[in-house]
Protein backbone atom coordinates (compact mmCIF):
# COMPACT_ATOMS: atom_id res chain seq x y z
CA UNK A 1 0.00 0.00 0.00
CA UNK A 2 3.01 2.32 0.95
CA UNK A 3 4.52 1.82 -2.60
CA UNK A 4 1.01 2.53 -4.28
CA UNK A 5 0.73 5.67 -2.37
CA UNK A 6 4.09 6.82 -3.68
CA UNK A 7 3.71 5.78 -7.01
CA UNK A 8 0.39 7.62 -6.78
CA UNK A 9 2.84 11.02 -5.70
CA UNK A 10 5.80 10.87 -7.49
CA UNK A 11 2.91 10.30 -11.01
CA UNK A 12 1.56 13.90 -9.67
CA UNK A 13 4.75 15.20 -9.26
CA UNK A 14 5.61 14.00 -12.68
CA UNK A 15 2.75 15.72 -13.89
CA UNK A 16 2.44 18.57 -12.48
CA UNK A 17 5.99 18.85 -14.30
CA UNK A 18 5.07 17.60 -17.62
CA UNK A 19 2.25 20.52 -17.67
CA UNK A 20 4.68 23.34 -16.21
CA UNK A 21 7.00 22.87 -18.97
CA UNK A 22 7.26 25.70 -21.73
CA UNK A 23 8.12 25.88 -24.88
CA UNK A 24 9.33 28.75 -27.61
CA UNK A 25 7.42 29.28 -30.75
CA UNK A 26 9.01 27.52 -33.38
CA UNK A 27 9.10 29.09 -36.81
CA UNK A 28 8.64 26.85 -40.26
CA UNK A 29 10.32 27.91 -43.58
CA UNK A 30 9.39 25.00 -45.35
CA UNK A 31 7.06 21.41 -45.58
CA UNK A 32 7.61 18.51 -47.25
CA UNK A 33 4.31 16.07 -47.74
CA UNK A 34 4.99 12.71 -47.95
CA UNK A 35 1.17 10.48 -48.74
CA UNK A 36 2.12 7.07 -49.79
CA UNK A 37 3.97 7.39 -53.05
CA UNK A 38 3.63 11.10 -54.08
CA UNK A 39 6.13 13.45 -52.02
CA UNK A 40 6.26 17.37 -52.88
CA UNK A 41 8.13 20.30 -51.29
CA UNK A 42 6.38 23.57 -50.70
CA UNK A 43 8.05 27.26 -49.06
CA UNK A 44 5.75 27.80 -46.27
CA UNK A 45 6.55 29.79 -43.60
CA UNK A 46 4.39 29.27 -40.44
CA UNK A 47 4.48 28.97 -36.42
CA UNK A 48 4.44 25.33 -34.31
CA UNK A 49 3.47 26.50 -30.58
CA UNK A 50 3.57 23.67 -28.20
CA UNK A 51 1.46 24.56 -25.07
CA UNK A 52 1.59 21.80 -21.87
CA UNK A 53 -0.66 24.03 -20.49
CA UNK A 54 -3.31 22.90 -22.83
CA UNK A 55 -2.20 20.27 -23.75
CA UNK A 56 -1.80 21.23 -27.33
CA UNK A 57 0.59 21.64 -30.18
CA UNK A 58 -0.56 24.15 -32.94
CA UNK A 59 0.63 24.07 -36.22
CA UNK A 60 -0.38 27.73 -38.35
CA UNK A 61 0.46 28.29 -41.63
CA UNK A 62 -2.11 28.89 -44.86
CA UNK A 63 -4.38 26.54 -42.00
CA UNK A 64 -4.34 26.27 -38.13
CA UNK A 65 -4.12 21.77 -37.39
CA UNK A 66 -4.51 21.82 -33.91
CA UNK A 67 -3.59 17.93 -31.94
CA UNK A 68 -4.18 16.86 -28.44
CA UNK A 69 -1.32 15.62 -26.35
CA UNK A 70 -2.17 12.43 -24.64
CA UNK A 71 2.13 11.44 -24.33
CA UNK A 72 5.11 13.02 -23.93
CA UNK A 73 8.56 11.23 -24.11
CA UNK A 74 10.84 14.11 -22.33
CA UNK A 75 14.41 15.62 -25.32
CA UNK A 76 16.80 12.59 -25.84
CA UNK A 77 20.10 13.02 -26.42
CA UNK A 78 22.75 11.02 -28.63
CA UNK A 79 26.48 12.07 -29.82
CA UNK A 80 28.07 10.09 -32.77
CA UNK A 81 32.13 9.41 -33.48
CA UNK A 82 31.77 12.51 -35.80
CA UNK A 83 30.81 14.58 -32.42
CA UNK A 84 26.92 15.20 -34.47
CA UNK A 85 24.75 15.58 -31.73
CA UNK A 86 20.62 14.28 -32.20
CA UNK A 87 18.50 15.79 -29.99
CA UNK A 88 14.47 15.01 -29.76
CA UNK A 89 11.58 14.69 -28.48
CA UNK A 90 8.21 13.11 -29.14
CA UNK A 91 4.51 13.94 -28.48
CA UNK A 92 1.22 11.45 -29.24
CA UNK A 93 -1.36 12.55 -30.15
CA UNK A 94 -5.00 12.91 -31.27
CA UNK A 95 -5.27 15.44 -34.44
CA UNK A 96 -9.13 16.99 -35.11
CA UNK A 97 -10.51 13.79 -36.90
CA UNK A 98 -9.88 11.51 -34.21
CA UNK A 99 -6.67 9.62 -35.51
CA UNK A 100 -3.75 9.06 -33.60
CA UNK A 101 -0.27 10.46 -34.50
CA UNK A 102 3.07 11.25 -33.17
CA UNK A 103 5.25 14.16 -33.19
CA UNK A 104 8.67 14.51 -33.05
CA UNK A 105 10.96 17.80 -32.94
CA UNK A 106 14.44 16.75 -34.06
CA UNK A 107 17.35 19.09 -33.15
CA UNK A 108 21.31 18.35 -35.35
CA UNK A 109 24.31 19.46 -34.58
CA UNK A 110 27.81 19.21 -35.64
CA UNK A 111 31.21 20.86 -35.86
CA UNK A 112 31.70 23.05 -39.34
CA UNK A 113 27.99 22.27 -40.46
CA UNK A 114 25.07 23.81 -40.39
CA UNK A 115 22.70 23.63 -37.57
CA UNK A 116 19.29 21.27 -38.73
CA UNK A 117 15.86 21.31 -36.46
CA UNK A 118 12.51 19.47 -38.39
CA UNK A 119 9.34 18.80 -36.80
CA UNK A 120 7.74 16.14 -38.15
CA UNK A 121 3.90 14.33 -38.13
CA UNK A 122 3.58 11.23 -38.86
CA UNK A 123 -0.52 9.78 -39.07
CA UNK A 124 1.00 6.35 -40.27
CA UNK A 125 3.38 4.74 -42.78
CA UNK A 126 1.51 6.55 -45.59
CA UNK A 127 0.93 10.10 -44.15
CA UNK A 128 4.14 12.50 -43.25
CA UNK A 129 4.45 15.86 -42.94
CA UNK A 130 7.98 17.25 -42.20
CA UNK A 131 8.51 21.03 -41.40
CA UNK A 132 11.59 22.49 -41.78
CA UNK A 133 12.29 25.05 -38.99
CA UNK A 134 14.63 27.64 -37.88
CA UNK A 135 17.41 25.89 -35.35
CA UNK A 136 16.58 27.06 -32.10
CA UNK A 137 19.63 25.96 -29.34
CA UNK A 138 16.55 25.67 -26.65
CA UNK A 139 13.14 24.78 -26.79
Amino acid sequence: MKKLITTIILSGVFFAAFAQQTFKPIHFYSVTTKIKDFSSDRALKGTINISMTDSVITISDEHVKKYKIYSYIAEQTATTNQHMTVMWLAFLCTANDNTSCTIQVVRQTQPGKENMMQVSVTADENHLLNYYCDYSNQL
